[in-house]
């Protein structure tokens, strides 16, 4: 290195303090991968800062509104308190993968958990994708996908169907090519609500079959609609699981993947199980053991859901709900809709930068109080706020997969789909 690059540092030692007798050099340059890359865009979480959080809607990252219940909450404390927080936590997972067989049905040499599914997605990423490799999405989508693969050097191409309402497992397939070493879909996706049928998924799976199918079901317990009994049919498929959304243990930070063992043994090479701590295990087996508490709130979540989107309606709003916890309005105001929601401490999620998605913005549903908060706040809210024409209300009804599918013959074309 040469000498106008290197710094020559002395340090007082009666202060401590740290003194430069030349410019120092400069910081190491990431790698090309992490250069080239585009954040992901999160949201700014004003609702953690308020003085009292539990007078927020916070309805911005689809988690859950409740509170953990009162088993899973006595569970983490008394791990806090047990006296083995000086030690690392199983890195097996043993008894979680117990309960998560029961809960499955699907065989343990089949499940591997994370720290989160994020952590999950990323670690496939880095275990399957080379430089140059090309990863194929379902779009538009999460984006966060996005950022672990081309942090590994892979080209990302996202596919966009005639409707971003609609699966377009077809025109999937057409964008596969010899490159393809990923394909990621979101079923139900974030934030449409698409869920890619079984046979769907078989085609795809068929027309890639040395490509690894990702089925991120992060939404699965509200639809009750999944893929994982497919892994024991396709070695090419991974089902991705959360425990941040249904389950409400979001900052606890635990998930799963299902997949061929093979799958499984590759992903162990780099996986670090002490990163998975022992009170977001003995959370997530706690919520398993209290498995009827989240079916309560999936239905809660269910009702409000259609509450909310005929009350919305009936004021001329064009929503569009889906078979997971959020609802989208197509709104002809987005940033001033949120700004009046943000008055009110209701956060939600601008998607209108999202291809095929100008003027949309998603609400996370949750329990009673606030869907009536999101209710109230619409009925003070100018109308020229959110509505862009008049709403024809005729529909035509399909049932597509056990998915009763309306769709509004609006200007939009906007489209409900609901459990039938």
């Amino acid at each position: 290195m040469s000498a106008n690059k290197t710094a020559t540092v002395t340090v007082n030692r009666l202060n401590g303090k740290v003194k430069s007798n030349s410019r120092l050099a400069s910081a190491p340059a990431p790698s090309d991968a992490i250069s080239r890359l585009k954040p992901y865009a999160t949201v700014n979480q004003q609702a953690l800062f308020l003085d009292d959080p539990s007078v927020a809607s916070k309805l911005d990252w689809n988690e859950s509104t409740q509170k953990a219940s009162q088993a899973v909450t006595d569970a983490v404390i008394a791990s806090l308190s047990d006296g083995s927080m000086q030690w690392y936590p199983d890195v097996n997972s043993y008894e979680l993968i117990h309960e998560l067989v029961k809960y499955t049905d699907i065989p343990k040499d089949y499940i591997q958990t994370f720290p989160g599914s994020d952590a999950a997605l990323e670690y496939t990423c880095r275990t399957f994708l080379n430089s140059g490799d090309e990863v194929l999405m379902a779009g538009p989508t999460y984006d966060n996908f996005r950022i672990y693969a081309e942090s590994c050097g892979a080209d990302v191409v996202t596919h966009l169907g005639p409707s971003p309402f609609e699966a377009d497992a077809a025109g999937l397939i057409t964008a596969i090519t010899k490159k393809t070493k990923i394909i990621y879909i979101v079923t139900p996706n974030n934030p449409t609500g698409t869920i890619f049928s079984e046979q769907d998924m078989r085609s795809v799976l068929g027309a890639a079959p040395e490509a690894l199918v990702i089925a991120d079901e992060a939404y699965f317990e509200f639809c009750g609609f999944t893929h994982s009994a497919l892994t024991l049919e396709y070695p090419n498929l991974l089902v991705s699981r959360s425990f941040s959304k249904a389950f409400g243990l979001a900052s606890l930070r635990c998930g799963y993947v299902l997949t061929d063992p093979r799958n499984i043994a590759s992903l162990n090479l780099i996986r670090v199980g002490k990163n998975l701590s022992a009170p977001a295990q003995v959370g997530a087996i706690a919520a398993l053991k209290d498995i009827d508490n989240i079916k309560k709130y999936v239905q809660t979540v269910r009702d409000n859901m259609d509450k909310l989107s005929q009350t919305l309606g009936a004021m001329g709003v064009d929503v569009v709900t889906t078979p997971a916890n959020f609802i989208m309005l197509n709104v002809s105001q987005p940033e001033t809709v949120i700004e009046f929601l943000n008055s009110r401490d209701i956060y939600v999620r601008n998607r209108s930068a999202m291809p095929q998605l100008a003027g949309f913005i998603r609400i996370t549903i949750g329990d009673n109080i606030r869907t009536e908060r999101v209710a109230q706040a619409f009925r003070e809210m100018p109308a020229e706020y959110y509505q862009k024409s008049k709403i024809d209300t005729s529909v035509e009804v399909k049932i597509r997969n056990g998915i009763k599918v309306t769709l509004r013959r609006s200007p939009e074309k906007a489209l409900s789909m609901k459990q039938a």
